[in-house]
This record gives C-alpha cells, structure tokens and sequence, in this order.
C-alpha cells in the first residue's frame, strides 16, 4: 500500500515503535509525537510528469528541545529533488552530498548540540530524516519536493496523493490544502477526484486545476485526481532543454494509436505461482486470491496454464489449455490445493515457464507471482536474467509481481526488462488485484513492441531496452544530445506483424527543468538497479547495507550514481540531503569536504548553540544511527570481519561448501523455529528451560544474518529480545542457570554486535558482568564453553571484558576433564575462540573430535547429538585443512538428511537428533540451523586458520 510521504511509519520501541498516521515528526527519545500544525500541498501533473511539494509545519509541546525522526515512503519511482526547513523563523536548505560524507557531518554535529537536517534512502521508495533540534515553543517547518512519473494507463493520467497508512490517522490542527494543476499535450475530456469536497475547474482544454482546503483534517484517505484525455491518437511530442555547456536534453512522448475492440489478440497466459515457504501465511493466501481473479478475466480465445513452484516446478499441463468452463474449474481446484512450503526453485520455474510453443497470431504472456529471492537450483542473477532474455527472442514477455516487503526487487525488474515485460512490487495488501485488472486490460490489445528511436544527436538515451507499449499507455523516452537541439525524431515499431512509423518535426523548448530532471531520475533507475542486482542481494538487506556505509566510491556504478545525483540534485542511495543557510546551498561544492564544514560552521553561527545534548529515554529506545561500531559493516559481511558473511557474502560460502541442499535447510529450519515463537511474547518452550530456547533460536537467526533491522524475521527477533530485556534482572542475570544465562547473553551480544544499538549494549554488559563475577567455574565442560562463547563475543563487539576474567576463563578450560565427544568439541572450539593455541596441540585436540565426528555420521541419526555438531562444526571450520573437510561432509550427510520434510514439523529436527543435553526441539533445531550455517555465521578471525 502507498503511503503518504508524512507518514512516520513504524520506528522500533526496544526494537519497535507503534505504527504511527500520516503527518507525525516523532521524538527519537520516545516522547510522544510531535503536532502537526498544518499540512499543505503543491502539484503539477504535465504529460505523465508529476512535480509535489509538501509543507508541514510542526509543534513541539514538549519543554525541551528534541531530536526527531521522520520516516517516510514516497511513490513507486518517485525522487526527492529539494528538502528544507525553517526553525525558529530561521530558514536552511538542502544540499546533496555523497551519502558517508553527510552522515558523518550530520553526527558531528548532533554530538556538539548543533542543528542540521539529513535525508537518507534507508529502503526501496523509503527515505529518513533527521532532524536536529526540534524546538519548543516554536514551528518547525519541514518541506520536501520531490519528482515522479504518473504515466498514462487506459487513456488516463492517475496522480495519488497518498494519506492512507492502516492505522489511526492524524488529525491536523489547523488546515489540510491540496492543489493540482494538470497539463496536457493530448486535449482533456475530464478531470475528476476521489473527494466530495474537491473543486475543479478547466483552464483550457489542455489544462485543469484542482483544490481542496480542510481545517482539522482527519488524514486517513488517498486523494486521487484523474486526467482522463479525449480520443487517443497516435502522436509523438518532442521536447528540448539546452544545457548552458553545450548539448542538452530530450524527452519524446510517444502516444499509440487507438483500435477498435474487434483488433484484441489472442493471448497465451502462463500464470506461475512461488509456493515456497517464505510466501507462507497471508503472501499465498494473496497470490491464490489473484490467480483466481486472472482466470476468471480470460476470454474464450485464450489460453492459459498455472505452475505452482517451491523446490521444484508442478505444472497444471505440459502447455496452455483452452479457457473452457471444465478447464478454469479444474485450474481452480489446482490453484486452490497450493500450500506454501520448501525453497525457491526460481530459476527452474522460469525456465519451465518459457518453454511455450510460439504460435502464430498469439501474445505469449508470463505472469509471475512471489517474493522474488531464489534458494534452490540457480540462484545467480545474473544467469537467471539471461534465462529470461533468452524468452524474448521468441516475443514472449514476463511480468513479475513481486510480493511483500522483502523482495528481491532488482532481480524481478531485471527479468521484466529482459523480455520488455513490466515488474510490479508491493507489500502484502489487496492492492494486487486492482493492478491484475489493469494489467489483463493493457495486455489484451495489440502493442507497439520492438520500438525503436532517432534522434539526431541523441546518446544516453532511456529507458534501457524500450519497454512495450499497450493501447492507453504513454511512454517517455529521455536522453542527451549533441550540438543543436533536433527538430525531429521518429520512432518505429510492430503492431502485430505490421511495422509503424510515427515522426515529428519541430520540437518544443521547455525551459522547466522536467525534461532535464526526469532524464536524471531515469538514468539513476538504471544505474541502481544494475547495482543492486549486482550486490545479488534482497531490497532490505541492500539498503540495510548501505546505511552502514558497506560501499565504495570506487566502484564504478557507485561513483556515477553519486556524480549524477550531485550533478542533477536528484537524491539517490548513495546521496543524502544536509541542510545549510541558502547562500551556501547556491554557491558550496559538495565534493569539497573544507567548504562543508566552514558552511556548516556558518550554520552553527547562526542558530548558535542552546540545545541541550540528545537524551535516549528511560524506557531504553533503541537507536537506530548507522555508523555507531566498528562492527557495523562486519555485521553485513561486506568487507569480511569477525561475524563473517552474514549478508553480502552469505550466498557465496554457502555455495562452495554447503550447497544448495544445505541452504534450504537453513531456511526451513529459520521458518520453523520464526514459526513455533510465543506470539506477542517472543519467548521460546515455555518450560525450565525457556531462557535457553529463546537465546538459541535467537542466535540462529542472527547467524544467518537477520536483525531486528533488517530482514523478514525483524519482529521476531524483536519480540525476542525484548522478552530477554523484560527477563534480566537489575543485577544483570538473565537466569539462574549458568548455560542459560551465558547462551542469553552470548546472542545479546551478537545482536550489539551486528546493530551497535545501546540498549542491546547494555543488555549485554549486565549479562558479561555476572560472568566476569564468577569465581567457581561450573562442573560442565559444556557451561565453561558457552561461558567463553559469550565473553569472546562481547569482547569482539566492542565491549570491555577484564583480561583477567579472560586468563581466568581459560584457566577453566584448561583444567576441564572431558568426559564425551560433545565436551571435547567444546572446549577445543572455546579455545580457539578465547585463545591461540600452539598448533601441535590443536590438531592433537582435533583427532578424537574428528574421530567422533565419522563415527556420528555414519551412526544411526536418532544416536547423533546437535550440540556435538554445533561445537565440533564450528571448530574444524577454524582449524580448516583436512579436518574441516571430513567434518563438513559427516555433518552434512547427519543434518540435512535427518531434517523434517513434511506436516507441520517440517524444517525441524523433531525425533531425530537430540540437543546436549536433551531438551527441546527448538534447541535441537536451532542448533542444526547454526551448524549447517557454520560457513558464513564467522569470519576466520579467531584460533588457528
């Protein structure tokens, strides 16, 4: 669902905050929001360009100055193009710089009480900003413009407003206003709105306004004008700018020709459905809702077939049957036995997909439901793109809707623009099937396909390749050119199997800056997605990493996308907005680090120095500045580090060492133990041992790189978290058990270590000092071992451990007797990790565990023990050599073999293996899902290599 670009959408209380409406500035610390005063709106819609400027001014009633957070999303596709703010009557503008660079300058400044604003990309269409100091008594005004395309669909042009967030809405204190003006190359047959109280007036016949003006407005209800245009014709509109250096740009609006209802083409529509296990719950229950809607929106002389995909690929027929009432009843009955469950054979499913007889006379369209993050089979974007690309030679197109939040959204437009298909992205809501109507409407007509353009001059021309072009649509193709600005253009194209010709003679100038600011949005469309596909990473975890700054301006792609956004001033997720005084906005380059700071210098002259330091609040927010630990971009595993490939180098070891077998385990055994937490109370096996349940389930999520930040299993580990804050007590203690003590604050301390949040600091330092207090070691080797586990993960994330209490630890586990193969794993791996063993006696320490991992994975499964491959996998793992190798293997065939493959255990170990000692299923999951994610879970940092 779209949100409106005022939405302070959920900030995260320890971890997360309440959902909050429309309209709200929220107070970092946790005070309660801030007032919107007033709420007003500014819109030009011209030829599918839509240009938005949005003015709120806010209230702080709290008595002292703040630091405030605003999260908001903007359109699909959407740019912000100008930010500013005025406190205190004091007016600072936005200027863009290089991402890294802005943050550092805007925390320098907050740690020295001073007051700049930044806007940061932090998701797909999602944008932060910071804002310091907030201050009482007075308005603050917040003003952001920003750009996007509203192209024409079904003969109309269709801006939203968005207001709507799904939760209790804002209530402005004084005026809500709102206007539009419209303009349009095609003459106007109408323009109406979604809301009664609208008023709208023609100006011409090409131009329209519309307003609205409330006080007290309830903000709860998207405000939607709609530009219908009269008799479409086919036509062909070029537009000019000139750049003052020399050249300049061009945008060409193509308009195809209307026909008549008798010209519908035949179409073949293969439906394919993801039925993995991450599109369980409301995502499948979605993707059925739809296919049900596409079957019933086919006509006689179509014909269809529906593929239901996980780890392998289940087709309804080998290919397309008639649209028959016994055929859709019998695909009904097939849509409706899908369940979710397994991997994602992504790549297999497209393939098999493809695999359609090319037909004479027929549109061969794929339709493509999931969440877009293949696990099993292929799972290189590169190779699927290609897969894909290689369909388009036969005129087949592939539109992806891709499904909830954590798409891999890159990879989805990829494959759309290989086959010159459209991918559409959204979140979990019933907005899928409006966007099925209008997608079974657009494909049911004949296409301008294969269009090709000159222009004289022109170079850099987007977008890249020409997409398709339905009856009722617009497209706006942009580029530079050279010399004297064209004064024609022509486009060819098929239409069936006849070729057209449209030409234009004589462009028009435009002096607005559209022409320039749109190709700027569109070459950075571009330049990200092929950075982001490239990063082969999903939409949260990418931007997750840049907010860390896990990036490098010498990438090639990076360093364009930071020159165009600078050159363009069109924000992009290597750049950021930091506000300044107007002068210096107008004349600073914002590559000259010694400018900025004089420029920031003059800021602080100017608004002086009288707020007061930010607090965090005594309920313990959790802050989520980037920047703040050395660990920041381990954590993402770009860049390697103590906490190994969690992310960006996750896929990689895996598949040199697990395999593909081994990676859908993981995910499983993830879904399962996300799956069988408490709800609403983030605890695990309530039971003696629920303390311990809950840190393991809790580490075995975070091994596989998940944080309350990032990440499908954000509330999850959020919820457990805070259960682990509401069980430790004020001395620290999270139980009385020592082992469940140690495991609680051995994944506390991961958590700091991979988010550097405060609150999980101190979490783990009440944890770490009942440790350090302890002065009689445990009688069990295994308690010694997860004692120094906890202390070596403090330790590596930033925390101050006594080296005394280290020499001490080890002392224990020196002096430990051994009396199984899982303590002998133990304390080999605690002693790698707390300290450097000569290597003689490592692989001295080595042999018996190795010789009880080949007895283990040769044994009966029911006899193997979870916590022997916990210890001893991560061992070898850090000896290496050819003993980490006969390990992997035992381990590999003793897990992935004994995991549940079906009902509702599936994805756990239940009845196979049993934990050390046995207690729960959630232990023995939770520690098989670490084992088998031994290759990325840590860095070789630690012991021997």
């Amino acid at each position: 669902m779209r949100n409106t670009i005022v939405a302070a959408v959920c900030l995260h209380s320890v971890i997360a905050w309440s959902a909050s409406a429309s309209g709200v500035l929220r107070p970092r610390s946790g005070e309660p929001p801030i007032h919107v005063r007033s709420h007003r709106v500014q819109a030009t819609l011209e030829d599918g360009i839509a240009r938005t400027t949005v003015r709120q001014t806010f209230v702080n009633p709290h008595g002292r100055a703040l630091e405030a957070i605003y999260v908001f999303p903007l359109p699909e596709g959407a740019a912000l193009t100008a930010v500013s703010m005025v406190v205190d009557g004091k007016r600072l503008e936005g200027l863009l710089a290089e991402r890294k660079q802005a943050r550092r300058v805007y925390n320098d400044i907050v740690r020295s009480k001073r007051d700049p604003a930044l806007v940061e990309q932090i998701g797909r269409n999602t944008f932060r900003l910071s804002v310091y100091p907030v201050m009482p008594g007075v308005d603050t005004i917040v003003e952001l413009t920003y750009l996007e395309r509203v192209p024409l669909e079904r003969g109309a042009f269709r801006y939203v407003y968005p207001l709507a967030t799904g939760v209790t809405a804002t209530k402005t204190k004084e005026d809500f206003t709102l206007t539009v003006d419209v303009r349009s190359s095609i003459p106007l047959a109408e323009v109406t709105t979604s809301e009664t109280d609208a008023h709208a007036s023609r100006r011409s016949d090409s131009a329209a306004h519309v307003s609205i003006e409330r006080n007290g407005a309830l903000l709860q209800r998207d405000v939607v004008v709609v530009a219908r245009i009269a008799e479409q014709r086919p036509k062909l509109v070029l537009r000019t700018t000139p750049d003052p250096r020399g050249g300049g740009w061009f945008q060409l609006l193509v308009t195809p020709p209307s026909v008549a209802g008798t010209d519908v083409v035949a179409r073949d529509v293969i439906l394919v459905i993801d039925r993995s296990g991450s599109m369980s719950g409301e995502k499948i229950e979605q993707a059925k809702r739809s296919a049900n809607y596409l079957l019933a929106g086919l006509r006689p002389k179509d014909r269809v077939n529906v593929l239901a995909f996980s780890s392998d690929v289940e087709p309804f027929a080998e290919e397309p049957v008639a649209v028959t009432p016994e055929n859709l009843a019998r695909l009904r009955a097939f849509v409706d036995r899908i369940d979710a469950g397994g991997g994602t054979a992504l790549a297999d499913a497209l393939a098999k997909s493809l695999d359609v007889p090319d037909v004479e006379g027929r549109v061969r369209t794929v339709v493509f439901l999931t969440d877009g993050r293949p696990t099993v089979g292929e799972s290189e974007p590169d190779t699927i793109v290609r897969i894909a690309r290689a369909g388009r030679s036969g005129g087949l197109r592939v539109f992806p809707f891709g499904i909830g939040a954590n798409v891999h959204g890159a990879l989805l437009e990829a494959i759309a623009t290989a086959t010159r298909g459209r991918a559409e992205l959204f979140r979990p809501s019933g907005e899928i099937e409006g966007r099925l109507r209008r997608f079974l409407d657009r494909t049911s007509t004949p296409v301008l396909a294969n269009l090709a353009v000159d222009v004289p001059g022109a170079f850099d021309v987007f977008p890249r390749p020409m997409p398709d072009l339905h009856l009722g649509e617009q497209i706006a193709i942009v580029g530079r050119y050279k010399g004297e600005a064209p004064g024609n253009a022509t486009v060819t194209a098929r239409n069936a199997n006849t070729e057209t010709t449209m030409t234009v003679v004589g462009g028009e100038p435009c002096s607005s800056g559209a022409v320039r600011d749109l190709f700027a949005r569109m070459k950075l469309d571009y330049l990200e997605g092929q950075r982001r596909l490239r990063s082969g990473l999903a939409d949260d975890a990418y931007y997750a990493a840049l907010d860390r700054g896990a990036y490098s301006t010498s990438d090639e792609i990076v360093d364009e996308i930071v020159s165009v956004s600078l050159d363009y001033g069109i924000q992009s997720a290597f750049a950021s907005f930091i506000v300044l005084l107007p002068e210096d906005r107008a004349r600073i380059d914002p590559r000259d680090h010694a400018a900025m700071k004089k420029a920031l210098d003059r800021v602080r002259a100017v608004r002086g120095d009288k707020a007061p330091r930010v607090a965090e609040s005594a309920d313990g927010v959790m802050s989520d500045r980037p920047y703040e630990g050395k660990q920041s971009n381990a954590a993402i595993g770009l860049g390697g580090g103590a906490f190994g490939g969690r992310r960006g180098g996750r896929r990689g070891r895996m598949k040199r060492y697990g395999g593909q077998g081994t990676a859908s385990a993981v995910d499983q055994g993830l879904e399962w133990l996300s799956s069988h937490q408490v709800p609403d109370d983030g605890q695990w096996s309530k039971g003696s041992a629920t303390v311990e349940d809950t840190g393991l389930a809790l580490l075995a999520l975070l091994g596989a790189g998940y944080t309350h930040q990032a990440g499908k299993y954000k509330k999850t580990i959020a919820d457990a978290i805070n259960y682990l804050r509401r069980t430790q007590r004020p001395d620290g203690r999270f139980a009385e058990d020592v082992r469940q003590h140690a495991i609680a604050t051995l994944a506390v301390a991961e958590a700091y270590g991979m988010t550097t949040s405060p609150v999980l600091k101190r979490l783990a330092e009440g944890g770490v000092s009942v440790l350090a207090a302890l002065v009689t070691p445990p009688e069990s080797a295994v308690d010694r071992a997860w004692i120094a586990l906890a202390l070596k993960s403090a330790k590596t994330a930033g925390m101050t451990v006594d080296t005394a209490v280290i020499d001490r630890v080890l002392g224990w586990l020196t002096a430990a007797t051994p009396t199984d193969e899982t303590d002998r794993a133990a304390l080999l791996l605690a002693r790698l990790m707390l300290g450097t063993p000569e290597k003689s006696a490592v692989l001295k320490a080595c042999e018996p565990v190795l010789a009880a991992a080949l007895r283990h994975g040769s044994a009966t499964p029911s006899t193997g023990d979870a916590g022997f491959w916990y210890f001893s996998a991560l061992a070898m793992f850090q000896v290496g050599g050819s003993h980490w190798k006969q390990t992997n293997k035992q381990m590999k065939a003793a897990l992935v073999g004994t995991q549940q493959r079906a009902g509702k255990e599936r994805g756990s170990w239940t009845g196979t293996l049993r934990a050390s000692p046995a207690r729960s299923a959630v232990a023995t999951t939770a520690l098989c899902t670490m084992c088998l994610g031994v290759y990325y879970r840590y860095g070789k940092v630690f012991g021997t290599k």
